[in-house]
């Protein structure tokens, strides 16, 4: 399932914007909208009646909770424990095999790690274009470590924080279990909100 990180700022009397954002970059099969802007600015203009300007108010906020509302599959409402010890192990292993893979620009082993349904209506050559344009920080890691698996009914979730010229960038990896074989289904950035601590 798609996890979304929503932020939603209407500070009045300030530039900026109203923002949704999705746990931004995954490798194409849950491809969510890095984010849908309306400018403050043209909701506090002085142009527009304050009842106009209320109702654009509404309408970016209502407009947010639809999007968001209508990217949750039925899966976002399993019920969530954490893995065995079992599967935590196969899931990092997994997860490891295919980051070292990427590191060493092996594509074709770092394509076959993912599940057979991603690879169904993902080619090499596309998964191959977005790592090297969207995810060089797993190119050039600095090493990498593990946070939090989850299960729910039919995949596994676990974080995995990335370490890249001094910074910190963690990955939500979904996997999935297809015909016996563990494979990753996606691989979402978690972007956190402006303002939020490091």
């Amino acid at each position: 399932s798609t996890r979304l990180l929503i932020e939603m700022s209407l500070d009045r009397g300030q530039p900026g914007e109203l923002t949704h954002k999705a746990l931004v970059s995954n490798w194409g099969i849950f491809y969510l909208p890095n984010q849908f802007t309306f400018s403050r600015a043209m909701i506090s203009h002085n142009c527009y009646p304050s009842s106009v300007r209320n109702r654009l108010k509404l309408l970016a906020v209502a407009t947010l909770i639809a999007v968001a509302a209508s990217q949750f599959s039925a899966q976002a409402y399993e019920k969530v424990n954490l893995c065995t010890a079992k599967e935590k192990t196969a899931v990092q292993s997994h997860i490891t095999k295919q980051i070292n893979a990427i590191s060493k620009s092996d594509w074709r082993r770092a394509y076959n790690l993912s599940a057979e349904s991603f690879r169904k209506v993902v080619s090499l050559e596309s998964f191959t274009s977005t790592v090297k344009s969207q995810y060089k920080f797993l190119i050039f890691s600095d090493g990498f470590g593990f946070g939090t698996c989850e299960k729910a009914k039919a995949s596994l979730n676990q974080i995995v924080t990335i370490d890249y010229r001094g910074t910190k960038r963690t990955l939500s990896f979904d996997l999935t279990t297809e015909k016996g074989r563990l494979g990753v289904v996606s691989a979402n950035e978690i972007v956190a909100p402006h303002g939020a601590n490091a």
